[in-house]
């Protein structure tokens, strides 16, 4: 059907099922290069179990702001991240300079337009990143889960970004 799956693999990864659209989802978690890297191949190979209609290479990540600075950084490296939405990103100098790798991809941020640093970052990562990038402003540093069960509205618009920006294969 056209709904929403969540299917969470401990406390730390789940995965977003979207109308063959496969999303990563990191939670609280940070981690290197490396670790996104097997995390993906994991990902990939989950993406083409015994669920047929999912296209693994139709991979996108959310990353909520405790697992941004990994996810931007990862995204950045590893070409089979198609789109990446983050929540609330406050990225170090080091992770805005790796955002150069994104260009061609998409990215999505969801950011708590109330907080002045949060809004100057966000303005910055669009410059760094291009056409491509895109910011859903919203109001209340909720967290990810949060913001994702009391606003049907925010998820709605999340689905239509991943489905209108990871490319078809």
């Amino acid at each position: 059907g056209g709904g929403v799956w969540w299917v969470c693999v401990g406390c730390v990864l789940c995965v977003c099922v979207v109308v063959g659209v496969v999303v990563l989802v990191v939670n609280a978690v940070t981690f290197d290069v490396v670790t996104f890297t097997d995390v993906m191949d994991s990902f990939s190979d989950l993406a083409l179990g015994d669920t047929a209609q999912l296209d693994p290479s139709r991979l996108g990540v959310l990353a909520d702001a405790n697992s941004a600075e990994s996810a931007l950084v990862g995204c950045a490296q590893d070409l089979r991240c198609d789109a990446l939405v983050v929540f609330q990103p406050n990225p170090t100098a080091t992770a805005l300079a790796s955002l150069v790798s994104l260009r061609g991809r998409s990215l999505l941020l969801v950011v708590d337009q109330t907080q002045p640093t949060l809004v100057t970052t966000a303005n910055g990562i669009l410059a760094s990143v291009g056409d491509n990038a895109s910011v859903q402003w919203v109001e209340g540093n909720l967290s990810t889960a949060d913001q994702l069960h009391n606003n049907p509205q925010l998820v709605q618009v999340i689905v239509q970004w991943l489905q209108d920006h990871i490319p078809q294969s």
